[in-house]
């Protein structure tokens, strides 16, 4: 696996191990660190599933295991693994869904980031895949916020069908905007995490965090048993979620096929 995507804060949940063990104490604690590029209160649901999963294995914070947070990559600590959010395939899932909401789309804009090291490999699927939807391909960068408005500029004098945001952290801090800028755009617009639906999306397909993050538990346990963090490929997603906010589609003026309805994990009325 690219050692870039394995990295990825957002796309991995990063375990280091130490056991604590003082000699008053009857059981012994281990010493979870939990790395993330995110704050607590951003990612207080993925950490909530988190700590369920250790729940569901025999672990409670307090009695047997201590959870510690740390802000950046300069101090992971020990061994490193985890699961990755990055899952091939699902960046063309989206262009297949963004095509049925809009089929008359006959281009679509893709709004990358240059600098997510993911974000080439993803738009290269989409290249690929295109003429299998019959649409050309509008790629706008956006390196900082600024870009953010430059981009929809170009939108507007290139007049795209619809719009495909790929995942990225800058995108998700600033996803309120991008949310704004595609709606006041009256662009059909499909986004990879359902925080951009909740703000007012039209439509998000991607790795399911909740699910995600529950699943790291299951590595505290096998390290916790005996198992080296340097022995444990990192998995990646297998449950998705797409989301469908109807409120956005009759502001824009479109009706969401019945196909994707019945196949929606939620639905915003």
């Amino acid at each position: 696996m690219n050692r870039s995507i394995v990295i990825r804060a957002l796309a991995a949940v990063l375990l280091t191990m130490a056991s604590l063990a003082e000699a008053q104490q009857p059981k012994r604690i281990h010493r979870i660190g939990y790395l993330s590029y995110g704050s607590v209160e951003s990612e207080k649901s993925w950490l909530t599933a988190f700590q369920q999963g250790l729940r569901e294995v025999g672990y409670s914070e307090g009695e047997n295991i201590v959870i510690e947070l740390v802000a950046s990559l300069a101090y992971p600590g020990g061994n490193v693994t985890g699961l990755s959010d990055f899952h091939a395939g699902v960046v063309t899932k989206r262009l297949e869904l963004l095509k049925e909401i809009a089929p008359s789309a006959s281009r679509v804009a893709v709004l990358l980031n240059p600098a997510n090291p993911t974000h080439p490999l993803q738009l290269k699927d989409i290249q690929a895949a295109a003429p299998v939807f019959r649409v050309t391909l509008l790629s706008l960068e956006v390196r900082g916020p600024d870009d953010i408005d430059r981009a929809f500029t170009t939108i507007g004098k290139e007049r795209p069908g619809a719009l495909l945001v790929l995942g990225d952290r800058l995108f998700a801090t600033h996803q309120r905007r991008l949310v704004e800028l595609a709606v006041k755009s009256r662009l059909p617009t499909i986004y990879s995490q359902r925080s951009f639906v909740d703000a007012g999306g039209l439509m998000s397909y991607g790795t399911n965090f909740d699910d995600l993050y529950r699943r790291a538990a299951t590595y505290v346990d096998k390290i916790l048993r005996g198992a080296k963090a340097a022995d444990l490929p990192v998995e990646q997603p297998t449950r998705f979620e797409l989301l469908v906010n109807l409120k956005t589609a009759k502001a824009l003026g479109l009706t969401i096929p019945r196909s994707i309805l019945i196949r929606a994990d939620k639905v915003i009325e």
